[in-house]
């Protein structure tokens, strides 16, 4: 991991971090760098507390350059097993008084509805929105047509990869053509 980093990449895709690694992928985001990297723990106050404590021993200043933490759940049915999305949290900053990080979810799962509702506010849309000029709301229907899309997708049952990459493709050369592939375009318009 270290001599990835000295190679400078955009990105850096690190399976499952288990032990002193970890400081190298938090020093990675410190410096600017993507990092997209799994972990264990059953939801977002287990996993800081993982991080912070030995063997990983991350400081609380490394812990304010993540970005976001997805929780993932293997969760049992009536349908058998199931791999849910429990939440998508923020780390939005350190409380002052105690300390302690500051997380927003941004998206909860809901289980009667098995569906993960948006909360209404991402403190991480909003430094994007900031950052490359943009309107909140513009970016929020942007997320909310890659929804649709993935929405559509999963009702078509596209499953194969290589399907699934050429729509992807397809969405950032042509989405007009992805749309009426899809037969969707009405729906994204409204």
């Amino acid at each position: 991991l270290t001599v990835t980093m000295r190679q400078r990449p955009s990105f850096v895709v690190v399976g499952e971090v288990r032990g002193a690694e970890a400081f190298t992928v938090f020093q990675a985001m410190s410096i600017g760098r993507y990092v997209f990297a799994t972990f264990h723990a059953d939801d977002i106050e287990t996993f800081i507390h993982r991080m912070e404590s030995k063997p990983i021993n991350i400081p609380r200043n490394l812990m304010l350059t993540l970005d976001v933490v997805i929780i993932l759940s293997n969760l049992s049915s009536d349908r058998g097993s199931l791999r849910r999305i429990k939440t998508v949290s923020e780390i939005t900053g350190q409380d002052q008084l105690t300390s302690e990080i500051v997380v927003n979810n941004a998206f909860t799962w809901n289980s009667v509805t098995d569906t993960n509702p948006y909360s209404g506010f991402s403190y991480v849309l909003k430094r994007i929105a900031e950052k490359e000029g943009k309107f909140e709301a513009d970016l929020e229907k942007e997320v909310d047509i890659r929804s649709k899309i993935l929405d559509k997708m999963i009702e078509k049952q596209i499953t194969n990869y290589k399907e699934f990459y050429n729509l992807v493709n397809l969405f950032y050369k042509d989405r007009v053509r992805l749309f009426e592939t899809l037969d969707m375009t009405e729906e994204v318009l409204m």
